[in-house]
């Protein structure tokens, strides 16, 4: 029920002009939206609206520029921290590429 829920209350979410709105209070309307179909306890609905904020908020912290292009100084080190970092915004872009169909994807 919580899936049907949350793709429900995306679906409604994906609609709205994303610049023009309150995006918490917006996120509480698509759950009570999704609610009246799919009944969720309050605390399902605390964590679907956890979630939905994770899933559909971006901020953006600290820019980066690479400056070098040399790859002969480059160290790999994702292979040796993949396990320990935390890609929250990976399903999000996953699904953006593959509706832009933008070819295969790695998982």
């Amino acid at each position: 029920m919580y899936n049907d829920a949350r793709d429900t209350a995306l679906r409604i979410l994906e609609k709205l002009n994303m610049d023009d709105i309150n995006l918490i209070d917006e996120i509480v309307k698509a759950i009570e939206r999704a609610s009246v179909v799919f009944e969720l306890s309050e605390n399902e609905k605390i964590k679907l609206k956890e979630d939905l904020i994770k899933s559909l908020n971006i901020t953006m912290t600290h820019k980066s520029i690479l400056l070098n292009h040399d790859d002969s100084e480059h160290i790999p080190w994702l292979p040796a921290k993949k396990h320990s970092i935390k890609f929250k915004y990976w399903n999000r872009y996953k699904k953006y590429l593959l509706s832009e169909k933008c070819g295969p994807l790695m998982s």
